[in-house]
């Protein structure tokens, strides 16, 4: 029998923090799901016995014939070709509230015009941490609703917690339009992907602002910026900018303005310095394409500014 939701695991060799996610997919008050277990060649662990320690759920293995690299296994997992009405991508080493199915699920099935539904999330370093906030029930969850592009890049210049680990898509409007764009946009391609899949024919979203997801705070080992290339930064600014007219002004100028220079500049200081650019032509660039002005400098931008001087001195 074919299920309601396709739960999708990218997976690459965290098979203790794996387990941990199976048994929160385990606890969810909403039940009628698959899941696909999508190995990326782990040389060590054992997918397929940890699968055997769930037979209660409908779990299925994929093995990549090659190693994608995990941006690529993620490409692969969105664009599955599926039976479902709905999926969602999620980490292996974070976890899932009990609700967090069921309430993406009810605001899909209500409205047929959203491309997607996601939730906030809640970092966390120990599972102690998620114990008490696990019990924790929403009936009523605080939900966003963005009718239009524009609406929801403000609420993400904003700093709306969105989660993409948290996004439950449906398959109609995921599949004709995923374009998960690595060479323009490499570690920050979800965003660009989230907003083309609001379409004519479901041009709108919702944000659950609710800490539905538990993120696995993993600090230091972090690396996304430091693979991103200061390009890639420049030209993910750039598309959020596209979504502004020209001579943007008011409430809208300065959200932007704040988000793009400060964010750029801190940015610029967590690249590789293989993957970066002089910064008197990063900072050339982002003048150029209207991303940037002193005007907006906050305590992040100030602190990466110095950072980026005293390295030059």
């Amino acid at each position: 029998m074919t299920k309601k939701l396709s739960i999708i695991i990218p997976v690459y060799e965290q098979i203790d923090l794996c387990r941990k996610l199976l048994e929160s997919i385990r606890q969810q008050t909403f039940k009628d799901f698959e899941i696909l277990i999508v190995d990326d060649q782990s040389p060590k662990a054992d997918y397929q016995k940890l699968i055997s320690e769930f037979s209660d759920l409908s779990i299925f293995y994929l093995h990549n014939e090659k190693n994608l690299g995990a941006m690529k296994n993620m490409e692969k997992a969105l664009t599955l070709p599926l039976s479902s009405v709905y999926r969602i991508v999620f980490h292996e080493d974070d976890l899932m509230h009990p609700q967090l199915l069921e309430k993406e699920i009810s605001l899909l099935d209500k409205d047929s015009l959203l491309a997607f539904v996601s939730t906030s999330m809640f970092f966390f370093d120990r599972d102690t941490e998620i114990k008490e906030l696990s019990k924790k029930t929403f009936d009523t969850p605080s939900v966003h609703l963005y009718n239009e592009q524009k609406e929801m890049v403000v609420d993400l210049c904003m700093g709306a917690s969105l989660c993409f680990g948290s996004v439950m898509y449906r398959n109609s409007a995921l599949l004709p339009n995923t374009h998960f764009d690595l060479e323009r946009f490499g570690t920050l391609s979800d965003r660009p992907l989230l907003l083309n899949l609001m379409t004519p024919s479901t041009p709108r979203s919702a944000f659950i602002n609710e800490k539905l997801v538990f993120y696995r705070n993993h600090g230091a080992t972090d690396t996304r910026s430091q693979n991103l290339r200061a390009q890639q930064i420049i030209t993910f600014y750039t598309y959020y900018r596209s979504f502004f007219p020209a001579d943007i002004t008011g409430r809208e100028k300065k959200i932007f303005y704040k988000e793009s220079t400060n964010n750029l500049l801190d940015s610029y200081t967590r690249i590789h310095p293989d993957m970066t650019m002089p910064f008197d032509q990063f900072l050339g660039q982002i003048s150029k394409e209207n991303l940037f002005s002193f005007w907006y400098l906050n305590l992040v931008g100030i602190k990466a500014l110095f950072t980026i001087l005293r390295k030059r001195s």
